[in-house]
Order: structure tokens, then sequence, then C-alpha cells
């Protein structure tokens, strides 16, 4: 087909095409519709004026299809030309049986510039191939890491319980530090937990290079991004790619919990994702030495919307929160403002150019938060949403602030709001059951931030839109007060740092006096506690349920 012939007919498609599509359609978009019609000359079109303008990303996939689609049109030397330049920009290593087995390329393979194309990719496949299995290969070395230990053992737990009284064992897991050494350190390792029925979870470890078993040693966990949309794991070997975002927390010798996500199973909509994150955490903790005071959670993008999930519904087992290029909303149930005006501070950074997250968007967020007092501090970088990977450097403060802080194990006072009691515990305040139907305290408000869209016009944003619980509490002289909003039920957790327990113990509710009396150490729970969260910090030696009754 001659060019004259082919440019009119471009001519005549952009005249119905342009005005039919929304103008956020671009010009690759349609090449690439038009390529899987198998409309070669249309997509041969879109490709040319593209292309045209050299200012415009290339992808190996796209220059690929466009050297299909021009020699489906028989533009030979063009298609020539772009298939080396796909070679040129660089292979999808797993996708070579892809690419070879593409019926679409045929009237490629007569071409010499094929022939180095294929081959060339056969021999990178390969390499990359082999490389990957050695990787995964030292992941799955169990010879190398830490298997097991005293702290997987609860037979061994419950017999010592059943040797000593409460506080004995209260002291004997506090001070417990008989952690095996790894086979090697500085190293990723892969493990797995079972998240649901027929679903094992792949998350990696990062065992620091110095680590010594007798030393206590932070923890952080980073999540990924783009998190809504996979339709599987990500292959564990990818942990190379992420090691440069990484690199300030490996240089402190500090453990990393990489886990993953996909698109039926991720941290932005999945309770049970949550969970797995929570059970990968004791799950190190039962084999390595990790400070149970610091514990960071953060990561990117989707990650760092996960991290703000924690700090607003799972907060208890983390000193504080970071998060880069974020959406500060919760996907699932409210988003309870209220809750990040406790102790643990959140850490954030937004690209002023990012893409995705619009940096007023963001910042109207956190200023309205701030407002009502939330502990939260949100940078800004002159960057796009890559922001980590473009710049890594550019993120190392971030782990170098989060290095000089600690959880409060025993908070005097705490604000705690959910409308899920599987999210209802916060330290030694759980709310166990709810009174939705009841009118709110007036201390309890709705807190929905007003932003801004890209065209500057103002909305207030729904950030409640379940009917919530909400607490205050704070402890005094062994009494414990705590104002209630629609709350039902509640448990407090006696945690030794806080209550003398050989004297009278008084828990106000709304300024009245509804229990007053001397507790005894229940070691069944002690022991339960700290089987269940491996938290050696956060150890209750009783605890008062209180219940609302139907006249009150």
């Amino acid at each position: 087909m001659n060019k004259l012939l082919l440019l009119i007919i471009g001519l005549l498609l952009a005249a119905t095409i342009v005005h039919a599509q929304s103008a956020t359609r671009s010009l690759i978009d349609s090449a690439r519709v038009y390529y899987e019609k198998k409309d070669f000359v249309k997509a041969c079109y879109f490709y040319d004026i593209y292309y045209a303008d050299k200012n415009n990303g290339q992808s190996n996939y796209d220059t690929y299809f466009w050297a299909v689609a021009a020699c489906h049109v028989g533009e030979t030397q063009k298609a020539a030309a772009y298939l080396k330049r796909s070679a040129e920009i660089g292979y999808d290593l797993t996708a070579y049986d892809k690419f070879a087995s593409d019926e679409d390329n045929k009237c490629l393979r007569h071409l010499p510039e094929w022939n180095k194309f294929i081959t060339d990719f056969k021999y990178k496949a390969d390499s990359a191939a082999n490389s990957d299995k050695k990787i995964m290969d030292a992941l799955t070395d169990t010879a190398t890491r830490v298997n097991s230990s005293l702290l997987t053992d609860a037979s061994y737990w419950r017999d010592l319980a059943r040797k000593n009284d409460a506080s004995q064992l209260l002291k004997q897991i506090h001070t417990f530090n008989n952690y095996p050494t790894p086979g090697a350190t500085g190293h990723w390792t892969l493990y797995h937990i079972q998240a649901r029925d027929t679903l094992k979870a792949p998350y990696l470890v990062y065992i620091p290079k110095n680590y010594k078993p007798q030393n206590k040693t932070p923890l952080y966990i980073y999540l990924h991004g783009a998190v809504s949309g996979r339709p599987r794991f990500t292959p564990p070997h990818y942990i190379h790619h992420e090691e440069k975002v990484l690199q300030k927390a490996i240089e402190q010798n500090a453990f990393i919990i990489y886990p993953y996500a996909r698109k039926d199973f991720n941290w932005l909509v999945h309770q049970d994702a949550f969970e797995a994150i929570l059970a990968a955490i004791r799950t190190t903790k039962s084999l390595y030495n990790i400070d149970d005071d610091r514990v960071y959670i953060g990561g990117h993008s989707n990650g760092g919307t996960g991290a703000f999930w924690f700090a607003l519904n799972k907060a208890t087992t983390f000193a504080s929160y970071y998060a880069m290029c974020q959406n500060p909303v919760s996907y699932t149930g409210n988003t309870p403002l209220i809750n990040l005006s406790n102790k643990q501070r959140f850490i954030g950074l937004s690209a002023v150019k990012d893409e995705t997250f619009n940096i007023d968007y963001v910042n109207d967020i956190v200023q309205y938060a701030r407002q009502q007092g939330a502990n939260w501090t949100n940078f800004t970088a002159a960057a796009g949403h890559g922001l980590p990977y473009s710049t890594p450097d550019s993120i190392y403060f971030l782990f170098d602030t989060l290095q000089t802080l600690r959880r409060d194990p025993a908070p005097r006072q705490l604000t705690w709001e959910t409308e899920d009691v599987r999210n209802g515990q916060y330290f030694w305040m759980e709310i166990t059951a709810l009174d939705t139907f009841a009118d709110k305290a007036a201390w309890h408000q709705e807190l929905n931030p007003p932003v801004r869209s890209k065209e500057g016009q103002v909305s207030k944003l729904n950030f409640n839109k379940k009917r919530s619980g909400a607490v205050k509490a704070s402890i005094k002289n062994n009494a414990v007060y705590v104002e209630i909003s629609r709350v039902k039920a509640f448990d407090i957790l006696l945690l030794p740092e806080l209550f003398d327990i050989r004297k009278p113990v008084q828990l106000y509710v709304n300024n009245k006096l509804v229990w007053s009396g001397k507790v005894k150490p229940d070691k069944d729970l002690l022991l339960k506690t700290f089987l269940t969260t491996k938290d050696k910090n956060i150890l209750p030696l009783c605890k008062i349920s209180w219940v609302k009754e139907d006249n009150r």
C-alpha cells in the first residue's frame, strides 16, 4: 500500500475517530486498540503520528507492535528499523515465549533483523531465567534462616505457665532473649503465611548483615503499590528492584518485611490481607529478636494508603507510620481521623508533580486532620508519582526520622473510633460491641475534610460512611476514666506498668463510677495474649469488662 493511500485513509479516520474519542485518549492507546483488532493500517497510522514526536516515550512492546503493523502494510524498512529499536529499548525477559510464538510476526521472520532480535531475546531470557532460579534458590534456602524457636512452641509456654505464677510468667516473657542464630545474614528469605483456606500469601524478610540474636533489632514493613490491578503476586526475585528504596533501612541494620498483594488479596479492601501482614509480623517476632517498640509500617502509593489504614484501624503494633505518594483515605469502611490524635506519628511524603494523587487534594486532607489534632506531618518533594524509585536518596530522611521514634506500650490516655469491632482494640482498650442506634456524644464529631479539585472547586469528602462508636480514656491513680459514644461494651486490659492490682481499681464511665474492687491476676489471659500477639511489652495481668445496661 503506497504512502499516499495510507495518508488518505488516515485523514478520513482522523476526521471521525478523533471527534468521537474523549480528549484524554492518547494516540498510543488508539494504536493499541487497532493493533489488537488486527487493523494494521489504522494501527500503523497512529503509531506513525505518535512516534513522529521524538519526545514521546517509547516501550519495547509498542515499537515491536509498530514493526509488526508496518510489515503487514508493506513497510519493510520501517518494520526492520522499529524491530531493531524495540531490542535497543530492552526486552521483557519474562515474555520470550509470547514474542517467539506470536502468529502476527510471521511477516517479519524473513528479515535478518528478526533473526538477531529473537536470538538475542532468547539468550537474555535464558540468562535471566538462570539468574532468577539462583535468586529463588537463595530465597527458599531454609538453611540460611530461622525456621522455628521457643516462641513458636506453644506447649513450651503452657508448661512454663503451669510451673509459675502470673508475676513469674510475666517476667520470663518480658525478659526472654533466647533466639536462634540464622545460618546467614545480610540477605532476603521467603516465607508464607496461611491467609485463607486455599491461599498461602508470600512475604520476604530481610535479615540484617550485623544481626545479633541477643540484641533487639528494629523492623520495617514495606507495602508495595499498584495492588488493585495485579492478577497475581509479583515473583519474589523482583525484590532486588526494590532494594534501592529500602537501602537506608538496610544500612540501619534493620529487619524488613516485604509482603505481596494482588487484585483479590490486597491492603486496600481486604481485611484478611491486613491480618496476614500482622501475622507475618508475629511470625518474624517469633523467630528473630525484634524490638517490639520499634516496628514501623509504610509504603509507596497503594502501599502508603495501606499504612494509613493500619494507623486508623490496627495501630497497637506500630511505633510510627510512613507513606510516599499515598492517597490518605480508607477504601473500606470509615476514615476515622480522630485516631491520628494519639501518640504514634504519621509521616508522609508527597510529590508536587504526582500525576496519580494530586498534591493539593492530599494537602487539604492533611491540613484539616492536623487542625483536628492529628499527629501527622506531610513533606513534599519536587518529583512525580515514582518519587522513591526515581530519586531514592530523597526518601532516606524518612528512615532517619523513624529511627528516633519509639512506641509507648502503655500510654496513659488514648482515643479510638471504629465502625467494626474487629478493629476495636487500641493498646489497653478494646471496644467489643457497638451501639450505633444511640445518639453520639457531643465530642464525637464526623470529620469530613473539605478538598479542592484540580479545577479549584471545594467539596467535602465523606469519611464517615458507616455509623461508628468511639471512646476517650485515661488512667490515673489506679482508676480508668472512659467517655463513650455509641459503644455498648468494652474491655480494659490491666497492664502492670499502669495499674497496681494489689490495690482496688476503679472504672468510671461518662464520669460515673460503675465498678470498684480488687482484681486477681489472670495467668491464662496473660499467656493467651502473648501467644496471640508475640508482643513482650504489652502483657495484661487481667482485664475488666464493661457492658452497657439497657437503661443507661
